[in-house]
């Protein structure tokens, strides 16, 4: 079989090649020193991808933190208005009991 220059795999003409893929086809067999980059690559990615969904699991995660957090400050807010209220109305109360007790003393 004979080697074909660039130029001859780039032309219309020739079947070296699938017509809907714009590279030439390669006419070379891999050496294992392009394997071995390949395969590299690869892992590469493989760790990329496992780093990115690890990222995206913790991302998750404080991004649930991060709405219990906000959760428990509405609680705490209402919690603390509920107490006010309830400390305003005992001031009443005990201000209205001192007037009835002032009222009652002196008669």
């Amino acid at each position: 079989m004979k080697r074909r220059n660039r130029h001859e795999l780039d032309s219309p003409n020739l079947g070296g090649h699938l017509p809907h893929h714009p590279t030439p086809a390669i006419t070379f067999p891999l050496t294992a020193k392009v394997w071995m980059k390949d395969s590299r690559m690869f892992a590469l990615m493989a760790k990329m991808k496992t780093g990115q969904d690890e990222m995206r699991s913790v991302q998750e995660r404080l991004e649930q933190e991060m709405r219990r957090e906000q959760e428990m400050r509405r609680e705490q807010e209402r919690l603390e208005q509920g107490m006010r209220r309830e400390q305003e109305r005992m001031n009443k109360f005990k201000k209205k009991l001192r007037i009835q007790f002032e009222l009652a003393m002196k008669r």
